[in-house]
């Protein structure tokens, strides 16, 4: 999201970037300036030291944090530069449990002056830690819908995976305890395959890389779910997918699942997939919890249930793989609500107009 902030930022302003240090990039950008080492600690290091041998000689109108982890060195560049500084927050960042972490949030974010958060709910978290509501203002993510309009060639892709003459229910994203995957296979599953035995629930995405917080093995607790309730022949797990899989994986599913539980110190800020199932024209059964009440409109582009409901939800899926017309009718009123309204034409000018206006 950043990236596509800092593409309509550089439209109509010189933009510097200073970014994590990775492997996979070889960069040819001289205004991108990343540290030769991978890791936060070796980037904390490089925006204090090295970074400003690079940028000293710049006179900065606006400093930007990618993520309130960044906040206290974005709030000393500003002032170093007599800048104005601006933060993105997404959800974990903003309620990630440690007491120091929490103690330099509480210190740096209420400074910014200007703050977006990408739902109401990472909004209401930053209130209760001392933002004030007018630093604080809303803009969601977009998605690449135009992606998902373009028919792919999934029956090879269904035979590939043993969907064929299958009801598809699709999991797809990072595999994070929050999730709630290995749950909903173990309490809510069962009733849906015995209600609907066509059933096949599709499981795309593989355990975090890299991830400061989600350390967990959850890809392992979701195989023990699947062969503790013996759902071996209804349960197909592809590990991570390109991105044709992916778009193709989205257009043969009859719906999306995102059963996100109540994790302490986690949170689903958003939830672009859902964005992502509404342009392919899927319609989503998820948890009413945290971002996702932004991303999915009850009984217009999906169904939301209470947390652990999983009999709410079990008939929610039921219903919509069993009822072809009201499945067909949620999923186009999705497609047509992400292209008009969570397109990243829109959504990073948004971003852009809201950062220069800080």
């Amino acid at each position: 999201m950043i990236q596509r902030a800092r593409a309509a930022l550089r439209e109509r302003a010189d933009v510097v970037t200073l970014a994590q240090g990775a492997r996979r990039y070889v960069e040819r950008d001289p205004d991108v300036l990343r540290p030769r080492i991978e890791g936060l600690g070796a980037y904390m290091a490089f925006l204090y030291t090295r970074c400003m041998l690079g940028i000293r000689n710049h006179n900065f109108d606006l400093v930007v944090s990618g993520s309130a982890l960044t906040a206290l060195p974005t709030l000393h560049l500003a002032k170093r530069f007599g800048a104005r500084s601006a933060c993105i927050i997404y959800g974990l960042d903003t309620i990630y449990e440690s007491s120091l972490y929490q103690r330099v949030y509480r210190h740096a974010m209420p400074r910014m002056n200007r703050v977006i958060a990408i739902s109401t709910a990472t909004r209401r978290e930053a209130v209760a830690r001392g933002i004030a509501p007018e630093r604080l203002i809303i803009i969601p993510p977009g998605c690449d819908a135009e992606l998902f309009q373009a028919p792919r060639d999934t029956e090879n892709l269904r035979r590939h995976w043993g969907l064929e003459g299958c009801k598809v229910i699709l999991s797809a994203g990072r595999l994070v305890r929050r999730k709630g995957l290995d749950r909903f296979i173990r309490e809510c599953l069962p009733e849906v395959v015995l209600r609907v035995p066509t059933v096949k629930l599709l499981v795309a995405g593989g355990n975090p890389e890299g991830a400061l917080a989600h350390t967990d093995d959850v890809l392992a607790s979701v195989e023990g779910a699947i062969r503790e309730t013996g759902l071996d022949n209804h349960v197909v797990v592809t590990g991570r997918l390109t991105s044709e899989e992916m778009v193709a994986a989205f257009q043969l599913a009859e719906v999306f699942i995102l059963p996100v539980i109540p994790v302490e110190g986690d949170m689903e800020g958003f939830g672009i997939v859902l964005l992502e199932a509404g342009a392919a024209g899927v319609p989503v059964v998820a948890t009413a919890i945290g971002g996702i009440t932004d991303a999915v409109v009850d009984g217009e582009t999906g169904v939301l249930v209470p947390p652990l409901d999983y009999s709410a939800m079990a008939s929610a899926l039921i219903e919509l793989l069993r009822d072809e017309r009201r499945r067909l009718a949620l999923g186009e009123r999705g497609r047509r609500r992400a292209l008009a309204e969570f397109n990243w034409t829109d959504i990073s000018s948004r971003y852009a107009e809201a950062l220069l206006n800080a």
